[in-house]
């Protein structure tokens, strides 16, 4: 559980490291939307790791 907590937090910081750079969001051109995808990317991942370590 404390895996997929800190797989969790990852992402977000990640996220949030996106949307305070904005130099590096005109270079690679990341809109909003792909941002949300990740993070149900992320969200989707720690759920798997969660189902699987309680199993």
């Amino acid at each position: 559980m404390k895996k997929t907590l800190y797989i969790i937090k990852k992402g977000y910081q990640a996220v949030a490291f996106l949307s305070l750079k904005p130099n590096f969001m005109k270079n690679r051109n990341i809109t909003l939307n792909e941002i949300g995808l990740f993070l149900s990317c992320v969200l989707m991942v720690a759920a798997l790791i969660y189902i699987r370590s309680n199993s």
